[in-house]
C-alpha cells in the first residue's frame, strides 16, 4: 500500500564523508532528511519507490531498474570507502510493467550501480532503515504531462501492493540561484523555486498548476526535479494527501527543497 511520498534533493554534500564541514551550510536539509528517515521508520515502510532524474533516461519511455540488488558508492566524488547494498523489490517492477497500457512506454533494465540522484536518498534513508528494499524508476525525455499521466497509471499498483511503499522523488530545483552557481546566475531561478513552493504549500487542489508552469521559466531555471515531481503527483492524484513543507535552502547556489506528502487515511 502507498503510505507517503517525498520530494528530496540529491546533493553529494549531504553524504557525511563528502560534505564534512560543508554539511553545516545545508543543515536544514540534513535535518529534514533525518526527519524523513525517522518517519519512514515509524510508518514501517518496506519499499522506497525512487524516481531518478539522472539514471538511464529513455527518449520516449521510462526505465525500471530491477537488478537483484543495488550497489551504492560515491567514488565519482572521491569517496572510495562509503558503500552499501540494498535489496531490490523486483516483483514490484514486473507488476508495474504489466499495469502500463502502452508497453512501449516502459522497459526493465538491471543496472546494479546506482546513479547519485537515486543513490544519495537511498543511502541516507537506509541509514536508520537498514532492511528497506527499493525500486528505482528513471524519468524519460517525454513532457511533464506524460510524466504525470505515467504516475496516474501506476497508482493502483502502488496502492494495492501488499508492501508498505513510500515514493521518493529525487530532484533539485534551480541550479542558477547565485553568481557563483556552476550553471551561472539567472533571476528566473528564484522565481521558479518560489513558484514551486507556493503551489505545493497551497494544497492538493492546486498541485496540477505545476504542470502549467511556463516552459521558458523551467528552461531558464535549469532544474532537475520537475519530472520526478510530476510522476509523484500523478501517483497521488486521487488519494487523500496532505502536504508538509520541511525545508528549503539555496546557499550552495542550487535550490534544495524537502517536502512531504502524507496520506490522511490508510491507503
Amino acid at each position: 500500500m502507498l503510505i507517503s511520498a517525498y520530494l528530496v534533493p540529491h546533493s553529494p554534500v549531504l553524504i557525511p564523508s563528502i560534505g564534512k564541514e560543508n554539511r553545516k551550510i545545508i543543515k536544514e536539509t540534513v535535518s529534514a532528511y533525518e526527519e524523513i528517515a525517522e518517519k519512514i521508520k515509524k510508518d514501517k515502510i518496506d519499499t522506497l519507490f525512487i524516481i531518478s532524474p539522472h539514471g538511464q533516461n529513455g527518449q520516449d519511455f521510462f526505465c525500471l531498474n530491477a537488478p537483484e540488488k543495488y550497489l551504492i558508492d560515491f567514488k565519482n566524488f572521491g569517496d572510495l570507502g562509503t558503500k552499501k547494498e540494498i535489496k531490490t523489490n523486483s516483483s514490484l517492477a514486473f507488476r508495474l510493467k504489466n499495469s502500463i497500457s502502452d508497453k512501449k512506454k516502459i522497459r526493465i533494465i538491471a543496472q546494479q550501480n546506482l546513479d547519485y540522484s537515486s543513490g544519495i536518498p537511498l543511502f541516507l534513508i537506509s541509514q536508520i532503515n537498514p532492511k528497506i528494499q527499493a525500486l528505482v524508476l528513471s524519468r524519460s525525455e517525454l513532457n511533464l504531462f506524460d510524466h504525470f499521466s505515467f504516475g496516474t497509471e501506476i497508482q493502483n499498483i502502488l496502492s494495492s501492493n501488499p508492501k508498505r511503499i513510500a515514493i521518493v522523488a529525487s530532484g533539485d530545483l534551480s541550479h542558477r540561484l547565485k553568481r557563483t552557481s556552476q550553471a551561472g546566475y539567472s533571476i528566473k531561478g528564484a522565481k521558479f523555486d518560489n513558484r514551486i513552493i507556493e503551489i505545493l504549500n497551497k494544497g492538493s487542489e492546486d498541485w496540477k498548476q505545476i504542470l502549467e508552469i511556463d516552459g521558458k521559466l523551467i528552461q531558464e531555471a535549469q532544474e532537475c526535479g520537475l519530472k520526478s515531481l510530476a510522476v509523484l503527483l500523478g501517483a497521488i492524484k486521487s488519494l487523500p494527501f496532505s502536504g508538509k513543507f520541511l525545508s528549503y535552502e539555496k546557499d550552495l547556489g542550487i535550490g534544495y527543497l524537502c517536502f512531504e506528502f502524507s496520506l490522511l487515511s490508510p491507503a
